[in-house]
């Protein structure tokens, strides 16, 4: 076993495209305005909060549409956050060196819709149509309500955008632990 786990970290960012007025860039012209750019360990999830109404998200992978959704939510994870909230809501665990993102659906009004792994270097867009109540939550601790107007009394389309962090997480294996024991005893599997 080696020493040393590198770890893939998710970028997430919340967008509002062509800002609703238009945010204007140098030249005058419309552009989208970036509301957070945040690194995450585990996961990102989208979940309902007040008034508690079913959310509906569209879900791109590297501009196709692969599915529109309604339920509580979508989380986003890691492979190292494979083993926590998105495991409780039905995802695939990951093993932690593989090259991948876990997309799992939370309480989805339709049977044929179930998580799915991506390979890491893939662009995920989830475009959030009704946006009322809907909360980002980035790794439990960074939280954005997504509003359905501003101040300013106009709509505002929103897309989070998840794509693989430059940087990754370094951790030091205990070399007499294995991954899979580890994930075994704390779950216990065959208990």
């Amino acid at each position: 076993m080696e020493e040393l786990s590198h770890r893939t970290m998710l970028r997430v960012q919340g967008i509002r495209r062509n800002g609703n007025p238009p945010a204007m860039n140098s030249v005058g012209e419309a552009s989208d305005v970036v509301l957070f750019d945040k690194m995450a360990v585990n996961d990102l999830v989208l979940d309902i909060g007040p008034p508690f109404r079913t959310g509906r998200y569209e879900i791109w992978i590297n501009g196709c549409k692969l599915q529109t959704i309604s339920g509580d939510g979508v989380i986003i994870a890691t492979p190292t956050g494979s083993t926590a909230y998105t495991l409780s809501s039905g995802g695939p665990i990951v093993q932690p060196e593989l090259p991948g993102f876990s997309i799992t659906p939370k309480n989805v009004h339709r049977l044929s819709i179930r998580p799915i792994v991506v390979r890491n270097d893939q662009e995920i867009t989830i475009k959030v149509l009704h946006t009322e109540g809907i909360w980002a939550i980035i790794d439990g601790q960074f939280t954005w309500q997504l509003r359905e107007k501003w101040d300013d009394d106009l709509t505002m389309p929103c897309e989070m955008v998840v794509s693989r962090h430059p940087s990754e997480l370094c951790l030091i294996n205990n070399p007499d632990v294995s991954y899979w024991s580890g994930v075994t005893g704390k779950l216990g599997w065959g208990k």
